[in-house]
């Protein structure tokens, strides 16, 4: 009731920083602020690692980072190596968190985050996944394909993301969004040498709220990989019908996808309309949340 009567008095709005704060992690609570816009960031307040003391900060961005999917930039460099890998849907979330810790540290994905957003995710069935007006917690993958062409080999220079060593998808934001940054990472272990059968190298969790598609954070392994799993998620994203990516914090990497920065009252408006509007995704992705089809770029 009482986060009711606030979104009623027009405080998000108003709101004059970027974070709230709240110590409740229930998922109706949680599923309520994604449902208006917020990324449900986590942090901790001390007390050690068996039993420390944890904030939910809802972040609502004073300026937020957004991209039209058809208005996407895609590289030379990523449309040639594209065909060497597969997207799916939902098949691997728990990896890709997981993956997403490994790559940039707990940074927000504390332990009552992780057990909500496992709670809270699609299952590889993608049961669910066609409900409307209701945050829907997903995942997509990248892997290699076994039998295509050069599979071990991707390019090590790719200008179109940001080469940063464990910052998050923000940038200096640590407690927010993507939590990659690019395809330059330092220490990433690079393509697994076991090409007999399909490899995660990429993966991107977030939520979708009717035809918005909200990124949470994701990782990488090796270089490009980033750059064409960022690539396909938006071409299968426009395919489905999404209106808005919502990419959080500017960085140079999404302005180089395509992305612009609007203020939170434009955001918001347009976050508004799109919550109610159905999407596709399950429609186009095939059995097995197999989505190679619907992400590729070869089509017209």
């Amino acid at each position: 009731m009482a986060l009711a009567e606030l979104l009623s008095s027009g405080i998000l709005e108003r709101m004059p920083d970027d974070y709230a704060w709240s110590l409740c992690f229930d998922v109706s609570f949680v599923s309520r602020l994604c449902l208006e816009g917020f990324l449900p960031i986590c942090c901790e307040l001390g007390g050690g690692s068996s039993s420390g003391l944890y904030v939910l900060l809802p972040k609502l961005h004073v300026r937020r980072c957004i991209l039209l999917p058809e208005d996407m930039h895609v590289s030379k460099k990523v449309r040639k190596k594209a065909s060497q890998y597969r997207l799916t849907v939902c098949q691997a979330f728990g990896e890709v968190l997981q993956q997403c810790i490994k790559q940039h540290g707990v940074a927000w994905l504390y332990p009552p985050m992780q057990h909500l957003l496992t709670q809270m995710a699609i299952p590889p069935s993608l049961d669910g996944l066609d409900r409307v007006a209701t945050p829907q917690f997903v995942s997509f993958e990248l892997w290699t394909r076994p039998n295509a062409r050069n599979s071990g080999e991707v390019d090590h220079d790719d200008g179109h993301v940001a080469s940063t060593s464990s910052a998050s998808r923000d940038g200096d934001a640590p407690l927010d969004g993507k939590g990659r940054g690019g395809d330059g990472v330092s220490g990433s272990r690079g393509i697994s040498s076991n090409l007999s059968s399909p490899q995660l190298v990429a993966g991107d969790l977030g939520c979708i709220v009717g035809s918005c598609y909200t990124s949470f954070s994701g990782f990488h392994e090796g270089s490009g990989t980033g750059s064409i799993q960022l690539v396909l998620t938006g071409k299968l994203l426009e395919r489905a019908g999404f209106g808005m990516w919502d990419l959080g914090q500017e960085h140079a990497y999404k302005s180089a996808l395509g992305a612009s920065s609007v203020p939170r009252r434009d955001f918001l408006a347009l976050f508004r309309q799109l919550r109610c509007m159905p999407n596709r995704l399950r429609d186009v992705v095939g059995d097995g949340g197999d989505a190679t089809v619907a992400s590729s770029l070869r089509q017209a």
